[in-house]
């Protein structure tokens, strides 16, 4: 889609009541950037738990943990990349 700069996302903040308490508009670029830094920040998180419940430095984590940790991060990373490029293939239907 060649004119981007014409799509927005609305995204409405609620508070713990589900009540609305803000409404932002990003252009959907910006939206796509944010969105795909939240799911590399998923990432560390992940990495953070791992540590905090085994008390090990990565390097020195069981194969299963390592494993596992591995598959997380490769689908969050393959998620990201479907995000940023989400831009890209958008389109009109005829």
């Amino acid at each position: 889609m060649k004119n981007l700069k014409n799509l927005v996302v609305h995204i409405a903040y609620k508070n713990k009541n589900q009540e609305t308490v803000s409404v932002v508009e990003y252009p959907l670029e910006e939206f796509v950037d944010i969105m795909k830094s939240d799911m590399h920040r998923m990432i560390t998180d992940v990495e953070s738990l791992i540590y905090r419940m085994t008390q090990l430095p990565r390097e020195e984590w069981p194969d299963d943990i390592w494993e596992a940790y591995i598959y997380i991060k490769h689908k969050l990373l393959d998620k990201a990349g479907d995000i940023s490029r989400l831009p890209e293939n958008l389109s009109l239907k005829e």
